[in-house]
This record gives C-alpha cells, sequence and structure tokens, in this order.
C-alpha cells in the first residue's frame, strides 16, 4: 500500500528502495514495547547533536582539530556514561541493550552463501 502511494506520486526511488528495505523498515516491530519507544525516533542524536553544537558554540575558533576532537569525545563519553547509567539516570539498560542488538541482528540480511566474495 505505501509502495503504490509513492508511484502514484511519481517517487519511484523511495518506492524501489522500500521494497528492497521492507524488512529493516519493520525491525522495530519485533522488539518489546518496552524497547521500542527508545529506538523508533532519532530524538537521541538530535540530543547529541545539540550538545556538541552548545560546547563548540563556545570557543570560537580551535587551535588544532585535535583539540576539537577531544572536547568532543570528551563529551561523548560523559554522555555514554549518563545514558549507560554510571551517574544513576539510565536512559537504557544494558539488558534492553541486548534485547535491541539480537532483534537487529536477526532482522539483518544474511549473506548469500551461494555469492562468492
Amino acid at each position: 500500500m505505501a509502495v503504490s502511494l509513492f508511484r502514484e506520486k511519481k517517487q519511484d526511488k523511495l518506492a524501489d528502495w522500500l521494497e528492497e528495505n521492507i524488512e529493516q523498515c519493520l525491525t522495530i516491530i519485533d522488539c518489546p514495547a518496552e524497547v521500542q519507544r527508545y529506538i523508533r525516533t532519532s530524538n537521541i542524536m538530535e540530543c547529541v547533536n545539540s550538545q556538541l553544537k552548545k560546547r563548540t558554540r563556545l570557543i570560537p575558533v580551535f587551535p588544532s582539530e585535535a583539540s576539537l576532537l577531544r572536547l568532543l569525545t570528551a563529551r561523548l563519553m560523559d554522555l555514554s556514561d549518563e545514558w549507560e547509567g554510571n551517574y544513576g539516570r539510565a536512559y537504557i539498560s544494558p539488558e534492553k541493550l541486548e534485547i535491541i542488538a539480537e532483534v537487529l541482528k536477526a532482522a539483518a540480511p544474511q549473506p548469500n552463501p551461494n555469492i562468492a566474495a
């Protein structure tokens, strides 16, 4: 149904992509409901990007690319600690991450053994 709607709107490339990748698009349905709310949006990445922008706006010019990378890496490590629960505020537990990883691995396209690499 969605594919035909895209074709009607002359969005053939999107319709072709959807036909080829429908299983990956629907992977979230296989996850438990309590996990779905963590992975259904890009809010996490938007939050990370806003945190990084906030840090880099404070410094107009970095002396080198390495100094920029050190600052961003330090902030990413802090965010990771927060999300992993090292500060008592876990965004998602390691157990739920394992469930997500298992579901995503099962949904990933498997290599065809009949095709030589």
